[in-house]
């Protein structure tokens, strides 16, 4: 993770090792998501220098997380042949549309 006060300089902050690849990375709520290749999503808090040790990890299926979109004051999420809606705030699972 990179500091975003100085773009140019481009100062690593701290540097996380995830359990599965990376598909894509979204900050909404106060909170980074990262949704992975094994069907899981990491939640983050957003601080200077991330924990991997407090994340949360929310499992949403077998198939990679294809999708985070962030609409309004939730934050909906591809998987499988789902889509869930999260929480950004308190990072649950509120509502799988299948």
């Amino acid at each position: 993770m990179y500091s975003g006060g100085d773009g140019e300089r481009g100062e690593q902050v701290s540097q996380l090792n995830m359990p599965a690849p990376v598909v894509s990375i979204r900050y909404h709520g106060d909170q980074v998501f990262v949704a992975l290749g094994n069907g899981s999503i990491m939640v983050l808090a957003a601080s200077p220098v991330a924990d991997i040790a407090a994340a949360t990890t929310l499992q949403l299926g077998t198939e990679p997380v294809s999708c985070l979109l962030p609409i309004n004051s939730a934050l909906y999420a591809a998987c499988d042949k789902k889509v869930s809606v999260l929480c950004p705030y308190t990072a649950e699972v509120q509502v799988c549309i299948y």
